[in-house]
């Protein structure tokens, strides 16, 4: 399987998660870069049910390489 974008149900968790955070405390958010980093790591797992820095970078085509994201 390729992955290129977080799958739809784990965005829609990552903009909950932002709002709940809003919520506890007014002005904390995920950043941008958390917001995607999050996403790729949760879609990772569920595409390679592991967690494993080599399958997501076959798994993102060469995009993200094993240094960059261990």
């Amino acid at each position: 399987m390729l992955m290129n974008a977080p799958a739809t149900f784990i965005q829609s968790y990552i903009d909950d998660l932002n709002d709940a955070l809003n919520q506890l405390k007014p002005g904390a958010a995920l950043t941008r870069i958390q917001a995607a980093w999050l996403g790729t790591c949760l879609t990772c797992i569920l595409l390679m049910n592991s967690v494993c820095w080599a399958k997501f970078e076959r798994a993102s085509l060469g995009d993200c390489k094993v240094a960059a994201l261990s």
